[in-house]
């Protein structure tokens, strides 16, 4: 009788244990996931900043003035000092920061009003100075008079010089 032996507590020699007892109930402070569902991805409008490259990155501007970057939508703000746009810019270089004329074909030309967005549709590259691309009107015949230096992506500096008048 060892088997009953070993079986004691389960009645006079029974072969089949009883059923498991049912699981206690979970505790108060518990979470039990059932079903993961990934946050809804911030809203934004459509928009493309130029970059200095010459192509156009398409964003989301969320309402709250971020711009969103990628499927997951992130800020950019969230993705500093790891996030770097392509291409070169000339915020923070010493010609552009102390408003040094820069020479183009042999013309000089000088900082022109306030820093705008400009579409790459609209631009044609002309040149590059100490690796910053300049960019011009894409209608715009030669002679250039204004050529147009990206800052920070999507954002542009004009420069203009003056052209003798034709008669």
């Amino acid at each position: 009788m060892i088997g009953c032996a070993l079986l004691a507590g389960f009645g006079p020699c029974s072969k089949t244990p009883p059923p498991a007892a049912p699981a206690p109930p979970p505790r108060v402070d518990t979470v039990v996931v059932t079903k993961q569902v990934p946050a809804p991805l911030p809203e934004g409008t459509p928009a493309a900043i130029c970059l200095s490259t010459g192509f156009s990155l398409p964003v989301l501007i969320a309402a709250s003035g971020d711009t969103l970057i990628g499927e997951g939508r992130v800020s950019i703000k969230q993705t500093r000092p790891g996030f770097v746009f392509e291409g070169g810019y000339a915020e923070g270089k010493p010609w552009f920061a102390s408003g040094q004329p820069i020479t183009f074909e042999k013309r000089s030309y000088k900082k022109d009003g306030e820093p705008k967005s400009l579409k790459c549709e609209d631009l044609k590259q002309v040149g590059d100075n100490s690796g910053v691309p300049m960019f011009a009107d894409l209608a715009a015949p030669p002679p250039l008079e204004t050529i147009f230096v990206p800052i920070q992506p999507g954002v542009y500096q004009a420069y203009n010089t003056t052209l003798p008048r034709r008669r």
